[in-house]
């Protein structure tokens, strides 16, 4: 019992520390992965290092906007109108990635 709760402890923590930084929708936590969905391009800005672009198809959206850090991806899902407004903004490059 006592394992269960330092469990539940550690998530609670986890997603008060995440909200700290980012608006974040989602954390995703495999032993292949550890992902943080974010609400906004604003969320993913927060993180340093390099920004990067993949496809996603979705009806809604068309690209991913992400930056990982320490093997931790943060992420967020961008609309058509977002990507090229991004776009415009900075020529980063587009890449694959599975999200």
């Amino acid at each position: 019992m006592d394992k269960v709760l330092e469990f539940t402890d550690a998530m609670n923590n986890l997603w008060r520390l995440a909200t700290s930084i980012v608006n974040p929708i989602e954390i995703m936590i495999s032993a292949e992965n550890k992902q943080v969905h974010v609400k906004s391009i604003r969320d993913v800005e927060q993180v340093p290092g390099k920004l990067e672009f993949c496809d996603f198809k979705s009806d809604w959206f068309v690209k991913a906007a992400y930056k990982e850090l320490r093997g931790v991806r943060f992420f967020c899902l961008l609309t058509k109108a977002e990507y090229e407004e991004l776009k415009g903004a900075r020529e980063d490059g587009i890449s694959v990635c599975d999200i």
